[in-house]
């Protein structure tokens, strides 16, 4: 009788673990999800801002450059408003402000490189807005 017993406290020690484990692996499932929600909610809003901020300048009549897009995104990702004067190519201290400092020589004329490309492409924002 005893073996009975030990064998219905099994049964019911695993029912217990397994419903506990079921548990875990669904709200670990919902968590994975509302991880996924947040990110794209973010990801939109960022955008939405990013557009917005686009079209301010078009309507002040101002022409954005790449790197002044990517300025804007930069002083975003830091939490603060890059300086975004729309002032051209001889803006000095906003790139070396956003960007980190660069270890190795050998590699710092390749971002002030890539950076003075972006400075001479230029973005032109439809008149009615939109974005495609």
């Amino acid at each position: 009788m005893d073996i009975t017993v030990v064998d219905e406290n099994d049964k019911g020690l695993f029912t217990m673990f397994q419903n506990a484990a079921n548990t875990l692996s669904l709200l670990y499932a919902q968590a994975v999800n509302q991880h996924k929600a947040a990110f794209e909610a973010g990801q939109k809003y960022s955008l939405v801002k990013l557009h917005e901020w686009m079209v301010e300048k078009q309507q002040e009549g101002k022409v954005i450059t790449v790197a002044e897009i990517y300025d804007y995104m930069q002083g975003e990702l830091n939490g603060h408003m890059p300086d975004v004067g729309m002032q051209g190519p001889n803006r000095i201290g906003a790139s070396s402000r956003l960007q980190p400092e660069v270890a190795s020589s050998s590699s710092a004329p390749i971002t002030q490189q890539s950076r003075s490309s972006y400075q001479d492409q230029q973005m032109e924002i439809p008149s009615d807005g939109t974005m495609d």
